[in-house]
């Protein structure tokens, strides 16, 4: 009996074969450390700072060009009202002319004239002004906003080179047994769709997620400083938007686990069969390997 005959090997003091492992997967949250883990496989501790910080800069230029809008908006308002006030004190038609005698000469002044010509230069110095900081922030935010985003997806870039090669480097070194007990595809999973992944969905992603973050803090500040008491309404809907993140996150974070562990097999079959192949057809077992494939893939999808 071939069983009794294994147990008795072991009972004995007999050894087996090396044994397959089965693929563990992560649960619960994922760590803060995993992402600062990431962002520092791209450089140093300087360049994450850096990265936060040129995302910081460009936000406060967004929000200060609406602030810049809204005072020179304001301005303009003012102004438009103090015109508006003199015209009714001084009624809508302008004064005569003046005469004023210096001495033996006269002159002849239009003081209603002139007065309106200064006027109109001041507005057009504040006109000029207004709109040359408006400009320059604008400038800045367009340099700004460049800058970050070719500084983000070198330092993404850089991080996927860098732990690629990392894996890379321990999978040459690794012992034999490591590949004795991990079948080809689970090392074919996280050399394909796990780094495919991390090359293509995870840096715009990340992008997104730091500029609408970003973003919606700006515009909280720029509303919270004008309108204090919306933040009363702001808090409650947070509230509520945390918990149905929560709520998601638990289902969503638990499936992509769950398909990226059910993937292996998969990968593992068809390799096994190609290199297989000939002896599959030797013995027939065509029907048999198909079946085994079309269950490992039923499971997966």
């Amino acid at each position: 009996n071939p069983k009794k005959h294994m147990n008795g090997g072991m009972a004995n003091g007999g050894s087996t074969g090396p044994t397959q492992t089965k693929e563990q997967k992560s649960v619960g949250n994922i760590s803060t450390s995993v992402y600062f883990a990431y962002f520092r496989s791209g450089g140093n501790i300087f360049s994450v700072f850096l990265m936060v910080f040129i995302n910081v800069v460009c936000q406060v230029l967004f929000s200060g060009s609406d602030v810049w809008i809204s005072y020179w908006t304001n301005q303009e308002e003012e102004t438009l009202q103090h015109e508006l006030e003199l015209s009714q004190l001084s009624g809508a038609d302008l004064p005569p002319p003046s005469l004023q005698f210096y001495g033996n000469s006269t002159e002849s002044t239009l003081s209603a004239n002139t007065n309106d010509t200064f006027v109109l230069e001041m507005d057009l110095e504040k006109h000029y002004f207004n709109l040359g900081i408006y400009a320059a922030i604008v400038m800045s935010l367009v340099v700004a906003s460049m800058i970050r985003t070719v500084y983000f997806f070198v330092l993404c870039m850089r991080a996927s080179v860098n732990l690629h090669n990392s894996m890379f480097t321990r999978l040459v070194r690794a012992p034999t047994r490591f590949f004795d007990t991990n079948p080809v595809g689970r090392i074919l999973n996280r050399f394909s769709k796990d780094i495919g992944s991390m090359d293509e969905l995870l840096p715009p992603a990340f992008f997104d997620a730091f500029s609408i973050f970003l973003n919606i803090v700006g515009i909280m500040v720029v509303i919270f400083a004008v309108r204090p008491w919306v933040m009363v309404p702001t808090v409650v809907l947070a509230v509520i938007f945390v918990l149905l993140r929560k709520f998601y996150m638990r289902s969503a974070r638990d499936i992509k686990r769950i398909e990226g562990v059910s993937r292996s097999p998969v990968f593992s079959q068809l390799s096994t069969t190609l290199q297989g192949l000939t002896t599959i057809r030797a013995f027939s077992a065509q029907d048999m390997l198909r079946d085994e494939f079309d269950r490992v893939q039923d499971v997966h999808t």
